[in-house]
């Protein structure tokens, strides 16, 4: 991948995906060794791509970091920010993404919450994450069934950063006509330089440029 242009905040629009780059907390360090490590991504896809959000908008992200859901500034870092051919669908990704926060922000009155000793809507799951590392995110047949599991309920209520942008893109294209899989990736296991990856490699998908928060 060549290096991108820079860009203003202007430039970003509401449900544009941002992939942050570089090291910027002491947990990015253990992300970037175990993309390198393992390797799966292609297409110019970087180890040092370590976190994913979606852009909502006055200079703010909806995001999944180690507190749960976050709806806040966009932090200081370099971010790629990449731009999906359908707006329709990235306008209702950004609604998902919305819902999801708001139904962690009230996970004790959402019907679907876990119960016993599973955490809450939208708690950040670290086990995820790290499984994320151990394979590749193509599509299975199981992959399939949960897809269409997110809106009646069954789909999982934790979630991690990559995983977080891969599930509110896969929600939003089952309502397009007819249904499309935005992302080439199976939700559950998407580490953030796979994401990378996906996106470079799908023509549906724009790399608009580097926004130097």
């Amino acid at each position: 991948m060549t290096n991108p242009k820079k860009i203003s905040l202007g430039e970003i629009v509401a449900g544009d995906v941002m992939l942050k780059t570089g090291i910027t907390h002491a947990s990015h360090v253990a992300i970037a060794v175990g993309q390198a490590i393992t390797n799966w991504s292609g297409q110019g896809s970087s180890a040092l791509t370590v976190h994913g959000a979606i852009y909502a908008g006055l200079g703010s992200v909806i995001e999944s970091s180690g507190p749960g859901l976050l709806h806040q500034p966009i932090s200081k870092a370099v971010w790629l920010v990449y731009r999906y051919s359908n707006a329709d669908v990235a306008s209702i990704a950004l609604d998902v993404a919305n819902t999801y926060y708001a139904m962690s922000r009230n996970a004790g009155n959402y019907t679907g919450q876990a119960k016993g000793n599973a955490p809450a809507f939208g708690a950040y799951s670290t086990t995820q994450a790290v499984s994320s590392l151990a394979r590749p995110t193509n599509v299975s047949p199981s992959g399939e069934r949960a897809s269409k599991a997110i809106w009646d309920g069954g789909a999982r209520e934790s979630f991690y950063c990559s995983n977080f942008v891969v599930r509110c893109y896969e929600a939003a294209g089952q309502t397009a006509s007819p249904p499309q899989r935005p992302i080439n990736a199976d939700y559950r296991s998407v580490s953030p330089k796979e994401l990378q990856a996906r996106l470079n490699g799908d023509p549906r998908w724009r790399l608009i440029g580097a926004y130097p928060a």
